[in-house]
């Protein structure tokens, strides 16, 4: 009798499967499989993302794959997963290296799964690269433009110290940064000294 139930789920669990390789074919992020601390499956997104045709990036190491400064942090991410244990972010930002030797900011998240029954981690992955330059390029904004803004009262603003004199200091100092340029009309400005 569990032969034939056996028989009867045996079709259904083989187009599971197909269906299952379709959809991470197909999907627009990376997924990999990693066991014993080696890569034994990533669909063709993953390749293309680190420059390599499928075929060549089924030869390529994952200890290859990843940034020299990233690769302690991420095996020990890996053992943590294994163990089964809660990680806090449970999303990983690290660098993979391409095959032209540009490195590009990955986000992972990853969950433990049987490959084979045996223990193994499943990770999602997504390019972030033009994130992380957006970020880099909005955190100077400010420092550039920070000269231009008024001085407030901080915290760290010796006691007493008003609004009032603040102005005051800001516009002392406004004058003795422009006290080489002094108008000599309306119209012109000459410089002194």
């Amino acid at each position: 009798m569990s032969l034939s139930k056996t028989q009867k789920t045996s079709p259904m669990l083989g187009e599971s499967e197909k269906i299952y390789r379709t959809l991470i074919e197909n999907a627009n992020l990376g997924v990999a499989v990693i066991q014993d601390g080696k890569k034994v499956y990533s669909n063709s997104w993953l390749a293309t993302l680190a420059g390599y045709t499928v075929e060549e990036f089924q030869h390529i190491e994952l200890v290859e794959a990843i940034h020299p400064d990233d690769r302690e942090f991420t095996f020990d991410r890996i053992r943590q997963r294994l163990e089964q244990n809660t990680m806090d972010p449970d999303l990983a930002e690290l660098r993979i290296l391409t095959k032209s030797g540009e490195a590009k900011w990955i986000e992972t998240n990853s969950t433990f799964i049987l490959w084979d029954d045996r223990p193994a981690i499943q990770a999602f992955i997504i390019d972030i690269t033009d994130r992380k330059s957006a970020i880099s390029i909005t955190i100077s904004i400010p420092v550039a433009t920070n000269r231009f803004r008024r001085p407030t009262v901080s915290a760290s603003a010796p006691e007493g110290t008003s609004s009032r004199t603040m102005d005051a200091a800001q516009a002392a100092l406004s004058r003795a940064n422009c006290s080489r340029v002094r108008p000599k009309s309306k119209n012109r400005m000459v410089k002194t000294g």
